[in-house]
């Protein structure tokens, strides 16, 4: 890479978190619960809205994802303690590494990440084989093949239909629009 390519790609890089880091700002100023500011967090980068912050408004286009990891496998300090940590998507912490049984540890959430990066053939096997999808139900060889073969963004058009959001027509179709431009707006689903 030239010296300039490198300079121009630096660039780039600062302007996008500098925009990331305005548009948080911003909605943690309207909306204080709206943004968790903490690496460790599941919901780090995200914007929370609608009832119980249920919907998720991903504004690094999944590149969070990357320093959350960081930030989990990297030891830091929670109340005075030094250790790996992690913070879940209702801000609990948790201490990594214990060795204390069903404890994650820095290899496990090295392989979650790396399990939700797989391509969707991959993850449609992964899931069969588990019995259970990323958010904890049941599944069958049908619904992973129905889930594999639908369209993201119509997947979660449903989805969010089944919100408050679905009740609001203007929201509705902001976080459609947000959703068909490549925002990844997501839907909190409750663990069975």
């Amino acid at each position: 890479m030239s010296e300039f390519a490198r300079k121009k790609a630096a660039t780039n890089t600062l302007k996008i978190i500098g925009s990331i880091a305005s548009i948080l700002t911003i909605a943690k100023i309207l909306d204080p619960e709206s943004v968790d500011e903490d690496p460790r967090s599941s919901n780090f980068g995200k914007i929370l809205i609608g009832d119980r912050r249920k919907i998720k408004i991903d504004m690094t286009a999944g590149m969070g994802g990357i320093v959350t990891l960081a930030s989990r496998i990297i030891p830091t300090t929670h109340r005075g303690r030094w250790g790996w940590w992690m913070k879940n998507s209702r801000g609990q912490y948790t201490r990594l590494g214990t060795g204390e049984y069903g404890v994650s540890d820095p290899v496990d959430q090295t392989v979650s990440f790396m399990e939700g990066k797989a391509a969707p053939i991959a993850r449609t096997f992964l899931d069969y084989w588990k019995g259970r999808d990323y958010t904890g139900q049941k599944t069958n060889l049908f619904s992973e093949l129905k889930q594999s073969v639908t369209p993201i963004a119509v997947g979660n058009l449903f989805d969010l239909a089944k919100t408050s959001a679905g009740e609001e027509p203007i929201l509705f179709a902001v976080l459609t629009a947000l959703d068909m431009l490549g925002f990844n707006i997501s839907i909190k689903q409750r663990r069975k």
